[in-house]
């Protein structure tokens, strides 16, 4: 069984702080990662099972606290208003997710260039608001080898609310966001075998031959 390490991490939207969570095998570095967006009930016991288990998979995960403060929202009068102040200033919302990549990111378990959004019921909103927004496309941070183009790989949106998306969602372009960016991605792996990396980005000669995956 693997043994996994949490950690609470402090982030920042304007001026709100949040308290996010990463949860990763014990000693790990640069490994494929989820950023993982809660339900309306907030980052409580249910979304740390969810990235427990996700971890013990081989992933790191980096729990988002979007409602701030570790909020556990209980009722609809209280799971109300939070999801309100959320559609009714979406530029909050996005730079709140957002600011949970960007503090994801710059932790060593995470790879930068291996992260997917993930997401139940307002979760599945928020990441599909992301990619909306171009963040596939756009999301940027410095590496140890000098600055880096980083992106989602991609999102996953389960039982999302899809009355909660902008009206002028538009999925014929996030569609076109997510081809340009597995069409990037196609190219920095391509960059790396030719450097002698692996697929994954990490140092090692790339296995040729027709059984590769």
């Amino acid at each position: 069984m693997i043994e996994l390490v949490t950690r609470d991490i402090a982030y920042r939207h304007g001026g709100t702080e949040m308290l996010g969570l990463l949860v990763a095998p014990t000693g790990a570095t640069g490994l494929p990662s989820v950023l993982l967006v809660h339900d309306a009930f907030g980052l409580g016991a249910e979304t740390q099972s969810i990235a427990s288990r996700l971890a013990a998979l081989g992933l790191t995960v980096f729990a988002a606290d979007v409602w701030a403060g570790r909020q556990l929202p209980a009722s609809p009068a209280e799971i109300g208003p939070l999801i309100g102040s959320m559609v009714a200033d979406r530029a909050q919302w996005h730079g709140r997710v957002a600011a949970a990549h960007a503090a994801a990111i710059t932790q060593p378990e995470v790879d930068p260039r291996a992260v997917v959004g993930l997401g139940h019921c307002f979760g599945g909103s928020s990441v599909l608001e992301l990619l909306r927004t171009g963040a596939l496309l756009d999301a940027s941070a410095s590496s140890g080898a000098g600055a880096a183009s980083v992106t989602l790989r991609g999102v996953v949106a389960i039982h999302a609310g899809l009355d909660l998306l902008a009206e002028d969602w538009d999925t014929a372009a996030a569609a076109g966001a997510a081809k340009k960016s597995r069409r990037r991605m196609a190219r920095a792996t391509s960059a790396d075998l030719q450097r002698g990396r692996r697929p994954d980005g990490h140092p090692g000669a790339a296995q040729g031959g027709a059984g590769g995956a």
